[in-house]
């Protein structure tokens, strides 16, 4: 009995199960985004709701996010940046809406959502020449960046309830109390989208590859060829759907890395 064809038909089996667990798992993190972090939108609070509502701080650090790192210089010179540990943390604070006061309750169970664009601005801010020696010890440099709540608008979800002199906002059941200095509407949508987009595109590869694979004859050309797309498409599934989860994990939590040009060390430039 020639044991070929069984061999390509399993060899066709494992590429589609590794597929679909894989574009399975970008819907599924798709599906609870929707749900535990895609809040009603409201232009104003209403009690008794839980969404997200955009908000005018009434003074600063009540809410702030940071994330430690640790810097070490590469082969080329760089100085690159490994995330370690990041954290949010929100106080007591006081915002406005639309001329009310919005108490904003302390809680354990929070997530502070930087803008990337700022923290990018913040990952080129030069170092001296000490912590560029640092970092090319085998410890590193170690530093912290952090951003927080000052007088710019910013979003928060959460659970809204009426008070004498406005509004009050917790943490939801079960939910973290969320402030955004990004508009939550457009980073959720670009995140689902991504999620959907990456699911499709997985599966529309396996029926291709399926097709090219059982080409007439089975092992001629066209059939071979086929065979080789699924050998790449099995060995970059994995990094790619890495990737995708990357990209649309919560940017409270979202590795930030980075690294600085060889040129911004002061000690290599001559005096």
């Amino acid at each position: 009995m020639d044991v070929q064809p069984w061999v390509g038909l399993l060899a066709l089996g494992a590429l589609w199960l590794n597929g679909v667990l894989i574009a399975a798992d970008a819907l599924k993190r798709r599906s609870w985004l929707g749900r535990e972090r895609g809040f009603r939108v409201l232009q104003g609070p209403t009690d008794g709701v839980t969404a997200w509502v955009e908000v005018q701080p009434k003074r600063s650090g009540w809410a702030r996010w940071q994330v430690e790192q640790r810097g070490r210089i590469d082969s080329a010179g760089r100085l690159v940046w490994h995330d370690r540990q990041h954290r949010s943390e929100i106080s007591k604070g006081e915002a406005e809406h639309d001329g009310r006061t919005v108490e904003v309750d302390e809680t354990a169970r929070a997530e502070v959502w930087p803008d990337p664009s700022v923290l990018q601005a913040k990952i080129q801010e030069g170092l001296d020449a000490k912590a560029w020696t640092q970092a090319g010890k085998g410890r590193g440099h170690l530093r912290t960046l952090s951003v927080e709540v000052e007088d710019a608008p910013v979003w928060i979800g959460g659970s809204w309830s009426q008070t004498e002199d406005g509004w009050r906002v917790e943490a939801p059941p079960g939910r973290p109390l969320v402030v955004a200095f990004l508009d939550p509407r457009r980073w959720l949508g670009q995140a689902r989208r991504l999620q959907l987009a990456f699911a499709l595109g997985t599966l529309l590869a396996l029926i291709a590859i399926t097709a090219l694979c059982l080409w007439p004859p089975i092992f001629g050309p066209v059939s071979t060829a086929g065979g080789a797309l699924g050998l790449i498409f099995f060995l970059l599934i994995q990094p790619a759907g890495t990737w995708v989860r990357g990209q649309t994990m919560e940017p409270s939590r979202r590795t930030l890395g980075g690294r600085l040009s060889a040129s911004l060390n002061p000690g290599s430039n001559p005096r």
